[in-house]
């Protein structure tokens, strides 16, 4: 992986004990290609990539019909960035450093009330969840942007 690759292993062995299934790129563009074949339930998605940036990535899943309803777990080491985040389009923010059990209380709250096809159940109730995907960029764990 990228420029950190520990600290990318380091979140697949965190997450790969659950329920999910892992999906890693690189930059905007990459993410959003794979987005369209692998269809996640989540995505945990920098701000800073190469290409297309985690901002314009998250507009672009919410004016896609079919990915609308994919949970974003937007991912920031500048706590002003995270109104942009959201107003992009974000469900949910973390801030670097990250700390592993934010991220997966977030993750866990993200898709605690998804159906087993990934949408959101009806009046949030918790609901089976069906695997989900994390996109993690290597440089999303470390602190390190730009």
């Amino acid at each position: 992986m990228d420029d950190e690759p520990l600290v990318v292993q380091m979140l697949h062995d965190l997450l790969i004990d659950g329920p999910f299934a892992i999906e890693t790129a690189t930059d905007g563009y990459e993410a959003l290609v794979k987005v369209g074949t692998f269809r996640p339930a989540l995505i945990v998605l920098d701000v800073v990539l190469a290409g297309l940036d985690g901002i314009e990535a998250c507009r672009c899943l919410r004016r896609l019909p079919e990915t609308r309803e994919v949970r974003i777990l937007g991912v920031t080491g500048h706590p002003s960035m995270v109104p942009v985040l959201l107003g992009a389009g974000a469900d949910a923010c973390v801030t670097k450093p990250l700390d592993l059990d934010v991220v997966c209380r977030e993750i866990d709250r993200l898709t605690s009330a998804m159906t087993t096809d990934g949408r959101a159940s009806a009046g949030g109730a918790p609901a089976p969840r069906r695997p989900a995907v994390r996109t993690a960029v290597s440089h999303s764990l470390t602190g390190r942007e730009g």
